[in-house]
C-alpha cells in the first residue's frame, strides 16, 4: 500500500502491487489569499505583449497575395485569357505594393489610422 492507495498486499491479485500516478491528471490551480487576481502592479498573466513588426508585415503581404489569388480566380471565371490575367494581375500587384510601402511607412512613423488603409 502506498499513501493509503492500492492493494494492501499483492498476494493473489495477479499484479506486483506497483502503484502508478496518472500523468495526465491536471490539478486545478488554487489562488492563495496572498495572491489576489487583480493586484495593483499586475495586469493579469503575461500582460499585453507587443506584436512583432515582421509578423505584421508578413500578415499584410499574405492578405495582399490572397486578394490577388481571388482576383485571378474571378478573372478566369469571367473568361479572360492567361495573358490578360497576367497583365491585370501585374497592374494590381503594383498598386498593392504601393499600398504596402505606404503601410510600412505609416507603421514606422506610428501614424494613427494605419490599420484602416488596407
Amino acid at each position: 500500500m502506498y499513501n493509503g492507495k492500492g492493494l494492501q498486499t499483492a498476494s493473489g491479485s495477479g499484479t506486483n502491487g506497483y502503484v502508478q500516478t496518472n500523468k495526465f491528471f491536471v490539478r486545478p490551480r488554487s489562488t492563495s489569499e496572498g495572491e489576489s487576481e487583480g493586484s495593483e502592479g499586475d495586469q493579469g498573466i503575461g500582460g499585453e505583449k507587443k506584436t512583432n513588426k515582421d509578423i505584421l508585415e508578413h500578415e499584410r503581404k499574405r492578405r495582399i497575395q490572397l486578394k490577388l489569388v481571388v482576383l485571378e480566380d474571378n478573372l478566369s471565371d469571367q473568361g479572360y485569357t492567361c495573358d490578360e490575367i497576367a497583365l491585370l494581375l501585374s497592374n494590381s500587384m503594383k498598386k498593392k505594393r504601393f499600398w504596402t510601402l505606404l503601410m510600412a511607412l505609416a507603421l514606422q512613423l506610428n501614424l494613427p489610422g494605419r490599420d484602416n488603409i488596407l
